[in-house]
């Protein structure tokens, strides 16, 4: 199905519960003098975790130039420090969370590009546009497409293949960085396709050339350096643990927000596209919290176990969210809606596997 024959999702116009919180949050920010982004908390903790992404990834090649069960676990302890680099530089720098000066979150998002091997445009179209517009709504939120590996939605086909998702759902994850930076993301640029129904926007002139720069880049790093100055079967194996590790990581903190027992997918009238609801509503209903208490967690995470606050304001500094999410919780049961958590991350991550597998076993609701 082309995307041009998609309805695009109409949210309800009543907007009353988004605009009495932002404007509680907005209040609260400046009665505690709080900046919402350029906070030096957050540079601090990016600046440290680029250290420790680059870091890791010199000392090996410094002091572990041979293939043996250490130099292998560095490979996988500097592929989670590349990760965190996504979660609290990439991610918020793409999000516009980091600086108030656009050029700032540009620069630091080709830098994270360019270290993570992926593109900042067709990111930025897939997250932010995609899921953060349309979370969870079949056909829309690009989050729920896995090229049929796995059904993600009970508004996906059913196959027995499926039977067993929960059981190699992680070998399915622990190849997602392979793919998206070494096919998916040539894929997506060369077809201007997110997904076969969703298509993208042409790239202007800078963004060619943005694509390109830090593809070139990330090659020269991550692939020409190890292949020159290491026996290839050490870089293979090597750089293939890298990804595993960084797949894993990723998964395991993205998908405990969204394919969850207690997260919906709503659907949206066949013939009109109309919601009912409007688009904060549908971040409630969608969007599960997990292990904030965990501050190491919340720390690593760059705030995702807060994801409700993050879905409601996706261009604040995440930094933020352990002040501002009593007030999101408060707001939302005087108006009557859900506000979705978890104790604990080994709960939420026990909660998406038995999800997993009672999407396995459920109808296939689509109409």
């Amino acid at each position: 199905m082309k995307s041009s024959k998609l309805l695009k999702p109409q949210f309800d116009k009543n907007r009353d519960f988004h605009k009495e919180l932002n404007l509680k949050v907005k209040t609260f920010l400046e009665t505690q003098h709080l900046q919402k982004r350029d906070r030096v908390p957050h540079y601090a903790k990016a600046l440290l975790i680029l250290s420790l992404a680059l870091g890791s990834y010199t000392f090996i090649f410094l002091f572990f130039p041979q293939l043996t069960p250490y130099s292998l676990f560095l490979w996988a302890i500097s592929g989670i420090f590349h990760t965190w680099l996504g979660f609290n530089l990439f991610h918020d720098s793409i999000h516009g969370a980091l600086s108030k000066n656009s050029k700032v979150n540009q620069l630091f998002a080709f830098i994270s590009c360019s270290l993570l091997g992926v593109s900042h445009y067709m990111w930025r179209y897939k997250h932010n546009y995609l899921h953060h517009q349309f979370t969870n709504i079949e056909g829309w939120d690009d989050d729920l497409e896995t090229r049929e590996a796995l059904r993600l939605s009970p508004y996906q086909n059913q196959h027995w293949r499926y039977r067993w998702q929960h059981l190699y759902a992680p070998f399915i994850y622990a190849m997602t960085s392979l793919e998206w930076v070494f096919i998916k993301d040539y894929r997506q640029y060369f077809s201007l396709k997110m997904n076969e129904r969703q298509e993208i926007p042409a790239l202007r002139g800078h963004e060619h050339i943005e694509f390109w720069s830090s593809k070139i880049i990330y090659m020269l790093i991550y692939i020409v350096l190890p292949f020159y100055f290491l026996s290839w079967p050490y870089a293979l194996v090597g750089l293939l643990i890298f990804h595993f590790s960084m797949s894993l990581m990723m998964a395991a903190i993205f998908q405990l927000a969204h394919v969850m027992p207690d997260g919906q997918f709503p659907s949206q009238c066949p013939e009109t596209g109309q919601m009912e609801m409007d688009w904060a509503k549908l971040q409630l209903l969608t969007t599960v919290n997990f292990g904030i208490k965990n501050k190491f967690l919340t720390w690593m995470a760059g705030g995702l176990n807060y994801q409700i606050e993050h879905h409601l304001f996706p261009n604040m500094s995440h930094t933020l969210y352990p002040q501002i999410s009593p007030i999101v919780k408060a707001t939302a049961h005087a108006h009557g809606l859900p506000y979705y958590e978890l104790p604990s991350y080994t709960k939420a991550l026990g909660e998406h596997f038995q999800m997993l597998k009672r999407l396995a076993l459920s109808p296939n609701l689509k109409t």
